[in-house]
């Protein structure tokens, strides 16, 4: 029978295998692209709204078009949003549920810890 070091030895293997097997880089990128002030705001706006010309996503984000369209294009390198032309307007939406449910969960947990706060305070 294993002892509990040995069981432990051969969880912490299993689990370092399991990370190892993931795209690391690939995942931290992606959150990278979340932790930026304006891209956040980005985020959120296209997890409210099926999708937003990049004249509108300026707007929201209080920017310029250059400004917005640098944001947009690097959060689509990273596979956080898709877009489409329309003409010369170019519309942008998050790339699918996943990032979706990803802004969800990182705003409804920033408003958790700020009641959390609250009640501490």
């Amino acid at each position: 029978m294993p002892n509990e070091d040995e069981e432990t030895q051969a969880s912490v293997g299993w689990i370092q295998q399991q990370i190892q097997e993931r795209s690391l880089d690939i995942m931290t990128d992606m959150l990278k692209g979340l932790a930026d002030g304006k891209r956040m705001q980005i985020a959120q706006a296209l997890a409210l709204t099926p999708e937003l010309s990049v004249h509108s996503i300026a707007e929201v984000i209080d920017s310029s078009i250059a400004t917005a369209s640098h944001h947009l294009r690097y959060m689509h390198k990273l596979g956080l949003t898709k877009f489409r032309k329309e003409g010369r307007t170019v519309y942008y939406s998050l790339d699918d549920e996943h990032v979706r449910q990803v802004v969800e969960l990182v705003v409804s947990h920033q408003a958790e810890i700020k009641e959390r706060q609250g009640k501490e305070a």
